[in-house]
């Protein structure tokens, strides 16, 4: 349980410092009896049209971050009659911030957006399943890279994954394009919600990606697993 929580207030604090440092308090607010930062940080926002979670979830850190609030405990935990500052901006202000397309992405997001464009748009790639089937049938996802140091093999893994019995990709793993491809193992894991961390016991959280780019690596994968190949282990 402490492994989990620690894991939570790590990517908690990952997703914070990628926003902005310098937002001005705004009007203060009097919690309410029953009041969560994601109720309000929703009501903030919906008042001319639905957020989406995302941006939900980026405006209440934005509104702990400027309250000094760094961990869900402390989120979890403000208390009725508690004054805390809402961000100084209209509710247009507050989606352009926390939607910015400057923010720096990681190492990590990087990498699964290059990654990503050989899965979607790369002819040549190569997808083998597993055999003999484990219980979540698994592939890899190999691009036919020439590479004279490796006279066995021209191809070069930079995905794996898994399809549960549901139907449901899962156990997704990829390289960091700029890593060494000769080595064993993959860089990242990559959760069905989203979150990046890296495929080692730490399972530290380096970044995040949009639904919208699950659902469509997901379609891509379930297509590719459709027509592959299968090799021995």
């Amino acid at each position: 349980m402490v492994e989990k929580i620690s894991a939570e207030n790590a990517y908690i604090s990952y997703m914070m410092d990628k926003l902005p440092d310098n937002t001005k308090k705004g009007k203060e607010y009097t919690i309410q009896r029953g009041d969560s930062l994601w109720n309000l940080a929703k009501k903030e926002l919906n008042k001319s049209k639905p957020a989406t979670n995302a941006e939900i979830s980026k405006y209440m850190l934005l509104i702990a971050k400027l309250n000094g609030m760094e961990t869900i405990e402390e989120m979890n935990n403000i208390k009725a009659e508690e004054v805390i500052y809402l961000p100084d901006t209209d509710e247009i202000s507050a989606r352009t911030l926390i939607n910015s397309k400057d923010a720096p992405k990681t190492a990590a997001e990087q990498s699964f957006q290059e990654v990503m464009n050989i899965v979607l748009n790369d002819k040549s790639i190569i997808v083998k399943e597993v055999f003999p089937p484990l219980k979540n049938k698994m592939y890899h996802v190999f691009t036919t890279k020439a590479d004279s140091s490796r006279d066995f093999s021209t191809a070069s893994p930079v995905m794996s994954f898994s399809i549960k019995r549901d139907g449901k990709v899962d156990n997704i793993a990829f390289d960091d394009v700029n890593a060494d491809r000769n080595r064993y193992g993959y860089d990242y894991n990559l959760t069905r919600d989203g979150k990046i961390a890296t495929h080692d016991y730490k399972n530290e959280p380096r970044g995040s990606i949009s639904s919208e780019d699950f659902q469509k690596l997901e379609g891509k994968l379930k297509d590719l697993a459709a027509h592959c190949m299968t090799y021995s282990f």
